[in-house]
């Protein structure tokens, strides 16, 4: 098998945290749109989470080699995430980030969840062959492939949206009973009063806003009105799935994810001229 074919556009270390047991076995209840049923998606060994990857997204063919720069960076963010998160569910002092490259990196891997799941990437290929003008708009697209530019632009757009929160507010937000639900599209951009949220765990959650101010954090303990108001935005922003601790808020949930609007891609101009990696030709020798 090629190195790295399964690659997950969520995160296994974020799936994990709605992991459950419904009395034999160990996985995830998940609401699936492509398979149009409920199921218990059994987790086994190292693999499972099955719903949630697709082969080769992350991995482009360049002159005949399979290139992992994309896949091992996102590897990189979801490490330090992982070690974040496990803070997140324990700390309420100072000390979260242990250096300013690792908050950095924290905030790329919190808003390149926007740009690295499944259904942006398909949705921003299907404009890129719908809109051929739009080649030359990004960055150094001659002589490459739609999907090596649309791999690329993830890196790019993460790039420029974590420029956006170079100074933060941001709240750890703790459920003190609902859980929370996870979905294919996690991220909810600039939600209500510039605060975007993300759902990292089955009981904790981040909103973050940019301000003009140092950088801030502070845990905040949420009511469950609070947590059914964004299940329900996560579960509205969804296309490919939801899942969640328990059978029953998936039942809850069913019409409004089956319910929601898909939202095609659009070309949107980088407020700042700021660009990420990309896919160096090797050398032939």
């Amino acid at each position: 098998m090629p190195e790295k074919k399964k690659n997950h556009y969520l995160p296994k270390m974020l799936l994990k945290h709605w992991v459950s047991h419904d009395g034999k076995r160990k996985g995830i209840y998940t609401m699936d749109s492509e398979r149009g049923k409920v199921y218990f998606s059994e987790i086994k060994g190292t693999g499972g989470y099955n719903f949630a990857s697709k082969d080769n997204l992350y991995i482009p063919n360049i002159d005949g080699s399979r290139r992992l720069e994309l896949e091992n960076w996102l590897t990189g963010l979801e490490s330090t995430l992982d070690r974040i998160v496990i803070k997140l569910q324990s700390v309420k002092s100072d000390g979260l980030f242990s250096s300013f490259e690792e908050m950095n990196k924290f905030l790329l891997s919190i808003v390149s969840l926007q740009h690295r799941t499944r259904y942006v990437i398909e949705q921003n290929l299907n404009y890129l062959n719908e809109n051929k003008n739009s080649r030359k708009l990004l960055h150094e697209s001659k002589g490459k492939e739609d999907k090596q530019l649309i791999l690329e632009n993830i890196v790019n757009a993460s790039t420029a949206t974590a420029a956006k929160f170079r100074q933060f507010e941001l709240l750890v937000c703790k459920s003190k009973d609902k859980s929370l639900i996870f979905g294919d599209m996690p991220y909810l951009s600039d939600i209500v009063d510039g605060f975007s949220f993300v759902p990292l765990t089955n009981k904790l959650f981040v909103s973050i806003r940019a301000i003009t101010e140092n950088s801030f954090y502070k845990f905040v303990d949420v009511e469950n009105d609070v947590v059914e108001s964004l299940n329900y935005a996560i579960a509205s922003n969804s296309v490919n799935w939801i899942v969640a601790d328990n059978l029953v808020q998936l039942e809850e949930l069913e019409e409004v994810f089956n319910s929601n609007i898909k939202v095609k891609s659009k070309y949107v101009k980088n407020e700042l001229n700021v660009y990420g990696s990309t896919f160096k030709r090797k050398n032939s020798t």
